[in-house]
């Protein structure tokens, strides 16, 4: 199995990237932030919301409780997408416990790069699928119909993350101290690709497929 990580500051275009991977893997993308966001849980929402990290005793309630959950069909796969992971350094245990179950014979760190100016223009347009998770943009992926999603026609939604733009440079400037060496230390014994996020969607999935070696003509959009 592989397991390619998808990290980034926020609006860096980690789950639409990972979508779009799943695609090209025919496999599972699994989306941390999105777990949390669909946790019955009010606190938690409350927590993200604000932009401050859950911690890794709630990753490992909701996130690492729904991969085992879903363990026997997440092994059928010979590719997995997880994007959202880790936080802080002390997230980096539910990603060692991941690796444990899965055993890769191949683990790729793919790191976004944006600026906080690119981040702030994105969060203006952002909209989510609430049905099928697909994540849209005005500005860069916009919807065919105004506000409706492409594939099932339900009506657009805003993140609850995505409310205040303020929150947004205080999760990016969390992100530069805590996160980013997070992922380096976590990265130390596997494969670590840094990509330039900026550009259009096509454009920086192109940048991703080139670093790792992947052929995608056939997902471009």
């Amino acid at each position: 199995m592989r397991i390619i990580f998808l990290v980034g500051p926020p609006l860096a275009g980690k789950d639409t990237q990972a979508g779009l991977l799943a695609k090209l893997f025919n496999t599972q993308a699994i989306s941390a932030g999105e777990i949390l966001r669909q946790a019955d849980d009010e606190e938690v929402k409350r927590i993200m919301k604000e932009g401050k990290v859950v911690g890794a005793e709630v990753l490992k309630r909701y996130v690492l409780g729904w991969i085992k959950d879903h363990l026997n069909i997440l092994r059928k796969h010979t590719t997995l997408i997880i994007t959202g992971m880790p936080r802080a350094k002390e997230d980096l245990e539910v990603l060692d416990e991941i690796v444990k179950l899965f055993k890769p014979s191949h683990v790729d760190i793919v790191v976004l790069d944006i600026s906080l100016d690119t981040a702030k223009k994105r969060l203006k347009g952002r909209y989510i699928c609430p049905k099928c998770g697909r994540v849209y943009n005005i500005y860069t992926a916009p919807p065919k119909n105004d506000l409706l999603c492409d594939d099932d026609k339900t009506p657009l939604v805003r993140r609850i993350d995505d409310e205040e733009e303020g929150i947004v440079e205080k999760r990016f400037n969390h992100y530069i101290t805590e996160e980013l060496p997070a992922v380096l230390e976590f990265a130390r014994p596997f494969h670590l690709v840094k990509i330039n996020g900026e550009g259009s969607i096509n454009e920086v999935f192109k940048r991703i497929c080139k670093a790792l070696f992947l052929e995608c003509d056939r997902i471009i959009r």
